[in-house]
């Protein structure tokens, strides 16, 4: 007995030892401040800067070859592009990834207030940013830790995202896009209104767009649902989304169209 109380000590000694340890590992770091970076382009992604980090805990588990780190992603910015003065933006959360970083998933624990005037809940709802690939190429930190600024290299390609609701009833709407080159994000719910159509807004009045005409869309209303093969997290629930390839209206705008017949 005395025995496996020395061995459950140790083990612990040593957990403890090597959590403190990875929090210093530097591949360790430049996924902190590759996930930062990351929530703030999706969360700011006209008026943020300087994106950076905190590490609050580091576990390893050699059964699956990954870390689980619980950080802050921390950054400057505005509510919108017109508002006046700046604001602290943090978003707290899980990040946990793969060792030679082929996949990660963020989730988000907290936000204060700046990411909550930013986006509506009601709306959004984004617990955690859901992004498919983490590249292991990208191994130095300094590219991305404490960055003035930065622009999307297609931002001139973005287009906006409308969708078309055909139906005799409202609909609420998730949303799997492409917000740069590399990013999905997922972000859901929207209402749209029977027989109407609408923008996808963030409650700074920044219209969602995408560079990609291809996107990925969960909806249902009082007695319709729209679903696929796509299997993506909603929230705290899996969906299984269907995927749409957009056609470019007469404005230039994506259109996301949903009736009742399909």
């Amino acid at each position: 007995m005395k025995n496996q109380v020395k061995l459950l000590f140790v083990f612990l000694l040593l957990s403890g030892i090597f959590s403190s340890a990875y929090g210093q590992d530097s591949r360790v770091k430049n996924y902190a401040s590759q996930m930062a970076r990351k929530l703030m382009k999706s969360t700011s992604p006209n008026t943020g800067y300087n994106p950076h980090y905190y590490i609050y805990d580091v576990d390893y588990s050699f059964f699956s070859q990954s870390y689980t780190i619980k950080m802050s992603a921390i950054w400057k910015g505005k509510l919108c592009l017109l508002c006046e003065g700046e604001e602290t933006f943090e978003i707290k959360g899980r990040l946990t990834v793969k060792k030679d970083g082929s996949s990660y998933n963020f989730y988000e624990t907290d936000r204060n207030s700046a990411v909550r005037g930013a986006l509506t809940p009601s709306k959004i709802e984004m617990y955690g940013v859901l992004i498919d690939s983490f590249a292991e190429t990208n191994t130095s930190t300094s590219s991305y830790t404490n960055t003035s600024t930065y622009n999307y290299s297609s931002s001139s390609n973005k287009r906006r995202i409308y969708v078309k609701n055909d139906c005799n009833e409202t609909i609420k709407i998730a949303i799997r896009y492409r917000y740069n080159d590399d990013d999905w994000a997922t972000k859901y719910w929207f209402e749209v209104e029977p027989n109407k159509g609408s923008y996808l807004y963030f409650s700074n009045g920044n219209k969602l767009s995408s560079n990609n005409g291809i996107v990925y869309v969960y909806a249902q209303s009082y007695s319709y649902s729209w679903s696929g093969d796509e299997s993506r997290k909603v929230g705290s629930q899996y969906y299984d989304m269907r995927k749409y390839d957009m056609n470019i209206d007469a404005d230039g705008d994506y259109v996301v169209n949903l009736n009742c017949n399909n």
